[in-house]
């Protein structure tokens, strides 16, 4: 399951990152804890809270209660875990001056509507 839902939440949070998401990151990394929390407890019905939290939720240094496998050395490292939409950094464009695009005509007299003002004199 984490195969398929770690490059949907990277793909996610990687579209959006240009505008004001880090609330929408936080509601996400939310909402699939608890809908991951729902799945472990369905998946076992017999078993009590804390083994499916010691089954399929570890404590990876700052980060508690994260969905992840067991790592190869030792039980309490993970070796893979899902991924977060908030380790996402929000970076925003960096606007381009118009004088600073080749593209653009600059100065009052080369607007479109000065040179239909102005016709050339050869007409």
């Amino acid at each position: 399951m984490r195969q398929n839902l770690n490059p949907v939440i990277r793909g996610w949070a990687m579209y959006h990152r240009h505008v004001v998401a880090k609330a929408s990151f936080s509601s996400i990394d939310s909402h699939s804890w608890q809908m991951l929390w729902k799945w472990a407890s369905r998946r076992h019905p017999m078993k009590g809270a804390p083994w499916v939290r010691n089954r399929y939720f570890r404590v990876d240094g700052h980060r508690s209660w994260d969905f992840a496998t067991k790592g190869p050395a030792d039980a309490s490292t993970s070796g893979c875990r899902l991924f977060r939409a908030m380790t996402i950094p929000i970076t925003r464009y960096v606007k381009i001056r118009g004088l600073a695009n080749p593209l653009i005509r600059h100065g009052p007299l080369t607007s479109p509507a000065v040179e239909l003002r102005n016709p050339p004199s050869g007409c």
